[in-house]
């Protein structure tokens, strides 16, 4: 069975990554006038990348030929076909505005569209750390809610963002931070809303304590699940 997964595994990668080269990916015609934005390529291929190396990690336990570490070989073909399933999905995600509006194209989660004439503001998040002055995600408010969040990787670089940003402002659409929209208008929830307003270096405590228990809940599985086995075996 570990052969066949792995074969399985290595048989997707190459259809997985024609799909994430193809440039084309549900795209519509669009009008004269209308902006688009497609993923780079460089994403979805480092994503592409991380599932190839969790496949020699499950080749190396595959060649061990042990049966009790059976679960280990499935544990990295898992990761690596979430990785490829990433790829695509990082790959097909498309940003067209026109007259009409705002249109997203995701592989997974389907279309999403936003009038203009809905579009109560534009939540602008500007990237702090990596990439620093640059558009970290958009998120189209509607009805008084987030409709649609879009990442500041698909605009591209700070002027490719800001021809997104000026088509809603030339109609007169606020764009601003979260913290500055006008009242009423708010795409975080209370969680959020709180972490938002806490001092920088207590956001960063708070994220590095996040992340550490989310890796020791990790591995505390990856024990637990490796225990069971080894008893039941």
């Amino acid at each position: 069975m570990g052969v066949v997964g792995m074969l399985l595994a290595v048989s997707a990668v190459g259809p997985v990554w024609r799909l994430a080269s193809r440039r084309d990916r549900g795209a519509a015609a669009v009008a004269p006038g209308a902006l688009e934005w497609q993923m780079p390529r460089a994403w979805p291929a480092f994503v592409a990348a991380c599932g190839v190396a969790f496949l020699v990690p499950a080749a190396w336990v595959l060649s061990r030929a042990r049966p009790e570490e059976a679960w280990v070989l499935w544990g990295f073909l898992a990761l690596a076909a979430f990785a490829f399933l990433v790829a695509a999905h990082v790959a097909s995600w498309r940003v067209l505005v026109d007259g009409g509006g705002v249109h997203a194209r995701r592989w997974l989660f389907g279309a999403r569209d936003v009038a203009w004439g809905d579009v109560d503001a534009l939540s602008v998040v500007m990237a702090q750390r990596m990439m620093a002055g640059s558009v970290d995600s958009v998120a189209v408010m509607s009805g008084g809610r987030k409709a649609m969040r879009i990442s500041g990787l698909v605009l591209g670089g700070p002027a490719s963002q800001g021809r997104f940003l000026d088509a809603a402002r030339r109609r007169g659409i606020p764009v601003a931070p979260p913290s500055e929209l006008p009242a009423g208008l708010t795409p975080w929830g209370p969680l959020h809303r709180r972490y938002a307003a806490l001092p920088g270096w207590k956001q960063n405590v708070v994220a590095a304590a996040i992340t550490a228990a989310s890796l020791g809940a990790f591995f505390l599985l990856l024990y637990v699940v490796g225990t069971a086995v080894g008893q039941i075996r």
